[in-house]
């Protein structure tokens, strides 16, 4: 559900036409791919993994879009690996940060109210029960 907010949320603000339901298809496979690992991890360390997956996608998200303000290109893996030119463009990045806070606070606002109902247990991942035949 997470994933699909900061989909819809980033291809909402970078004005980008896309698929609904291609990106609803993409949410649904990784978050059950995920809900599917996490099945089998106890209850303290789930919440530990859910709390550091919500950040990295936070930090991942927030990034894409900065990225997409600046460049209009999407981030790629070899451009985070070659992060030696980021110093020169800090002004440039402060400023894209400053002129679009408020879709910065959408997903800081998103994120945390998730990570809230999952600290409060109002979502709660059951473990699954696997019968052998």
């Amino acid at each position: 559900m997470l994933i699909l907010c900061f989909e819809l949320l980033f291809l909402l603000f970078i004005g980008k036409e896309a698929n609904l339901f291609l990106i609803s298809l993409f949410s649904l496979i990784i978050t059950c791919c995920y809900y599917f690992i996490l099945s089998f991890v106890p209850k303290k360390i789930n919440k530990i993994i859910i709390n550091v997956s919500v950040i990295v996608l936070i930090l991942i998200y927030i990034s894409q879009f900065i990225y997409f303000q600046i460049f209009g290109d999407l981030l790629s893996i070899s451009t985070i690996l070659d992060n030696s030119d980021a110093v020169v463009f800090y002004k440039i990045v402060l400023n894209k940060i400053l002129v679009n806070w408020y879709v910065i606070f959408l997903y800081l606002l998103i994120s945390g109210l998730y990570l809230f109902l999952i600290n409060k247990e109002k979502i709660v991942i059951k473990k699954s029960k696997f019968y052998y035949i």
